[in-house]
């Protein structure tokens, strides 16, 4: 969903989320067990920067770069009332970034294919590039474009293949949805339709689906599992150009 697009409710639904799990917590602590540096970072295609905001309190200094204006203003607002000085809101398309110097580590969360990621990171990081998005098993439909999908296993393979020092990991994460009604959970289930409830679900199926959490806050909760693959390349070290048929084959 285009951050354009997001209303009142979406934000307050992803903030929900957010704080009610340790989710980008814990992508961050999986992007610092491959990082080295983290003098000066770039959270590239930040949305809402939660997880630029979960960096900050390891990093020198966090660019949130996004190139949506209503993204970009968010995050300023939010650094600003949590008094983080050091993570920079930044309106840019990241394949046209100019920093004053190289990244130490750079991420691309949910923003960008690996090939796309890569090839944005050269000459812009000179540390680790960690790229993260949704994981799958099998072999991609090669008529169906899925370019933030990986196969964590054929990427490392291709990138070994190219001499590229990477490594790589699966996460398999909860990032749930509450709720403070049966009723906020029928208008989360209006916005966010999915191929299961087109039209939304029935009272009936949201029972099943939800857990009574004994909260007074947030009593129910939409339990949802987060499968991703995390690719890391040391671009200090890397010599080879980035090639979609090497990290496809």
């Amino acid at each position: 969903m285009r951050m354009s697009s997001w209303t009142p409710d979406v934000i307050r639904f992803m903030e929900d989320a957010s704080s009610h799990t340790p989710y980008f917590d814990e992508i961050a602590a999986a992007v610092l067990r491959h990082a080295g540096s983290t003098a000066r970072v770039c959270d590239a295609g930040c949305g809402m920067g939660q997880l630029a905001f979960a960096l900050a309190p390891h990093a020198g200094r966090v660019d949130a770069v996004d190139r949506s204006p209503r993204a970009i203003a968010y995050v300023r607002a939010q650094a600003e009332a949590r008094g983080l000085r050091t993570v920079r809101p930044q309106r840019a398309d990241v394949a046209s970034l100019c920093p004053a110097e190289p990244y130490d580590l750079m991420v691309f969360s949910l923003s960008a294919s690996l090939e796309d990621a890569w090839a944005a990171a050269r000459g812009r990081c000179r540390g680790t590039l960690v790229v993260i998005n949704k994981m799958h098993g099998a072999p991609p439909d090669p008529d169906a474009r899925r370019p933030r999908v990986h196969g964590l296993e054929r990427s490392l393979r291709g990138l070994r293949a190219l001499g590229v020092p990477c490594a790589g990991e699966a996460l398999d994460l909860e990032f749930g949805q509450p709720f403070r009604s049966l009723e906020d959970a029928a208008a989360y289930c209006a916005l966010f339709r999915t191929r299961d409830f087109p039209a939304g679900p029935a009272p009936a199926d949201l029972a099943r689906l939800l857990d009574e959490t004994g909260d007074e806050r947030f009593p129910y909760y939409l339990p949802v599992r987060r499968r991703l693959a995390l690719v890391a390349l040391d671009l200090g070290a890397e010599r080879a150009e980035p090639s979609r048929t090497a990290l496809t084959a």
